[in-house]
């Protein structure tokens, strides 16, 4: 969304963060800013040896800009490890292109795009070049690698800044500079290496605070208008300046919202309708202009077009609300599975995203503005459990988005089988899903053709070698946080026969794959709990035995739960199982029990029933 943040952001998607095996190392990778006479450039140069084959995936250089702000002194060369040069890259073989992402009808962001290609191995590829941004509110957030699997083995950051220049900086996994001056420059230099980064592993933090990182900015700035990180309330203040003027909903429009609010009574029915009004009349589409991608595009535009990005689509909520009368608060957040700390002490731009805010009765309502299909006031997995700045004019403070109760993200499944001879059965499947996988099913449902549907379906149902009889994919209405599947299918191979006995394995429980302890090294981040209920029953067409049924079993500690039971008659066996893991980190002393207790859910559930019909 935002113009710094989104050109690391297309580091981290292209090519060079691609996962592969060790083919390819950083050999240097230095970083110099320079602020002199109100301007920041930066003279960046990489080497990168490729080793073999697979590590011309790295072979493509990718280097962001804007129109404003474009590239100088550009010089790509092919080198031997020794340094001789092989050959320079000609100004022919350098493409630009538009960074435009599918989802977006403008970006003023380019790519110069550099395909290097070489058959002699290992030889590097060594690329410098110049930028001078004509304004900057953010001075750098160096990561000094470009894959998670590419040794970096000379890292160099230096920033020279006026000697009384204030700035503020923020380190993660790296020394503390070694700052010189002179009668008129302080420069700060910080070196490293990073030669190896650990895998992400299942809820584990994010990449993103693994690794080494050093992010300054100013602490006063000129970005369109005078600003400062001094405080979140100073940085408010100043988006705040940004928001001026852009409620300019059209009087035509502003009377349309009083009209279609007229009958009710209740603030929250109001908004709840209002935000039906804005689902149904305009879409999402980035359009990635203005202030560094942080000023919105006023009301009357969305008015007008019917289209705009989360800051101009919240802006325009935020317009339709005032000429009801209600107030509402932009609020920035860095939304996704899992949530990006927010570093309170220290006031920066650390966010991806803009939701609106409404402190009604006494009680907040969070509503996503670019999401056409969810109910209102619905905190979905991708913004829950996670600070929020939220934008007013003199009081501006990060606050907290509602955590998901397990309640909130459980997923039911009801099964029956009806079993007949010759191992042939028919499979009736019930699911309710919330969470996460309501995100998921609802974005299938609202946005995708039958046939992609089926398809999905098919790979996520868990049986195997069966027909798709029927399908269908069902919400009660629009306010709905539930949506159903129902799909029945024929199984042609069902269960084991040992003789006449037929052996029937339930379908496990979806649970993660956490690593072993010896295994593990980094701590476990579930930001919201996983929770599934499921009831199993079986059909059978005649009498059968079963040889034992389990004893119910009731496990409950700090990690979470499982409650599971069965029954039987000669003609019927119900399984009724419910699992928590609860939400929250686990640091690795603690993991060995939290690994131990899944390994007893998966224990206990690890069900086979031994069915006969010798009576």
């Amino acid at each position: 969304m935002y113009k710094y943040l989104g050109i690391l952001l297309l580091f981290l998607g292209s090519p060079f963060f691609a996962k592969a095996a060790v083919d390819a190392m950083t050999v240097r990778y230095l970083s110099n800013y320079t602020i002199e006479k109100g301007r920041l450039t930066l003279e960046k140069k990489v080497v990168i040896q490729i080793n073999n084959q697979e590590g011309l995936k790295y072979g493509t250089i990718y280097i962001p800009y804007t129109a404003k702000d474009k590239i100088s002194k550009l010089e790509v060369q092919i080198e031997k490890p020794s340094g001789e040069l092989i050959r320079k890259i000609k100004k022919s073989e350098i493409q630009d292109v538009s960074a435009i992402s599918d989802f977006s009808l403008y970006e003023d962001d380019y790519v110069k795009k550099i395909p290097v290609r070489y058959n002699r191995f290992p030889f590097r590829i060594s690329y410098s070049y110049q930028i001078s941004y004509h304004r900057f509110f953010q001075i750098t957030d160096w990561i000094p690698i470009i894959d998670t699997d590419v040794p970096t083995l000379n890292a160099e950051l230096r920033i020279s800044t006026p000697l009384h220049y204030p700035i503020k900086i923020y380190r993660q996994h790296i020394e503390k500079a070694k700052a010189s001056a002179d009668n008129e420059t302080m420069t700060y230099l910080w070196k490293t290496s990073v030669p190896k980064i650990p895998d992400e592993e299942v809820f584990s933090p994010s990449v993103y605070s693994l690794l080494p990182r050093v992010e300054v900015v100013p602490k006063n700035f000129e970005y369109g208008s005078a600003g400062s990180f001094s405080s979140w309330q100073a940085y408010g203040k100043w988006q705040s300046g940004l928001l001026q003027e852009a409620d300019d909903l059209p009087e035509k429009e502003k009377t349309t919202i009083q009209n279609l609010v007229r009958p009710l009574d209740s603030p929250i029915d109001k908004a709840r309708k209002i935000y039906h009004y804005l689902q149904d009349n305009t879409r999402y589409i980035n359009v990635k202009l203005g202030v560094g991608g942080l000023k919105p595009y006023p009301a009357s535009y969305v008015s007008t077009n019917k289209y705009g990005d989360c800051k101009a689509l919240t802006n325009y909520m935020k317009a339709l609300l005032e000429a009801a009368g209600i107030q509402a608060y932009c609020c920035d957040i860095y939304a996704g599975g899992t949530p990006r700390p927010v570093l309170d002490s220290f006031p920066s731009q650390q966010f991806n995203h803009v939701v609106l805010m409404l402190p009604l009765n006494q009680d907040t309502t969070w509503i996503e503005c670019t999401n056409n299909s969810i109910p209102f006031g619905y905190v979905g997995t991708s913004i829950q459990n996670r600070k929020a700045f939220l934008i007013d004019e003199q009081n501006s403070q990060l606050i907290h988005t509602p955590s998901l109760s397990p309640e909130q993200v459980q997923n039911r499944c009801v099964i029956d089988y009806d079993v007949h001879p010759n191992q042939k059965c028919e499979a009736h499947y019930h699911y309710t899903f919330r969470g996460n996988a309501f995100g998921l099913f609802n974005q299938l449902y609202t946005s995708y053709p039958a046939n992609v549907q089926e398809d999905y379906i098919r790979d996520f149902l868990p049986e195997r070698d069966f027909t798709l009889k029927s399908w269908k994919l069902s919400k009660a209405n629009r306010e709905a946080s539930t949506i159903t599947l129902d799909a029945t299918l024929e199984l042609n191979h069902f269960g084991k026969m040992y003789g006449e006995d037929l052996a029937i394995s339930p379908i496990p429980l979806s649970i993660p794959r956490f690593e072993a302890p010896n295994e593990r090294k980094l701590p476990v981040q579930m930001s919201y709990p996983i929770c599934s209920q499921d009831s199993i029953v079986y059909h059978f067409t005649q009498p059968v035995k079963l040889d034992e049924i389990p004893d119910s079993v009731s496990i409950h500690n700090t990690f979470g739960s499982l409650e599971m039971q069965a029954t039987a008659t000669d003609k019927q066996l119900t399984l009724k199982r419910r699992f928590i893991i609860n939400g929250g980190d686990i640091d690795l002393t603690s993991y060995p029990a939290f690994y131990q207790f899944i390994r007893n859910i998966k224990s206990k559930t690890n069900l086979t029933f031994l069915t006969t019909t010798k009576l």
